[in-house]
């Protein structure tokens, strides 16, 4: 999971707050590229989410994009920026 924050943090280099991509496009950033890798690599780690570790790792990464797409706070929950952005959990996916 960590080669999944790499290309994320890359292209959290062309938006901020008030300035660069719109939400629209770090949106489609998002689920086109990250969510992808994540989804073809989930042979390897499906094992694994029987354990808390590895259902929090993937709740870091999805927490990280809804907030570059959405902007908001750091203390805003998960779970409801993944429902107003119809973003299914990663553990679940």
């Amino acid at each position: 999971m960590s080669n999944t924050y790499r290309p994320f943090w890359t292209c959290k280099c062309t938006f901020g707050k008030t300035w660069g991509l719109k939400p629209r496009v770090v949106s489609w950033i998002y689920t086109m590229m990250i969510r992808t890798v994540l989804t073809q690599s989930s042979v390897v780690w499906r094992p694994r989410m029987k354990y808390n570790v590895s259902k929090k790792g993937l709740s870091k990464i999805q927490k990280l994009a809804c907030l570059a797409i959405t902007g908001a706070m750091k203390m805003t929950p998960r779970a409801e920026m993944e429902f107003l952005l119809g973003l299914p959990a990663l553990h679940v996916m």
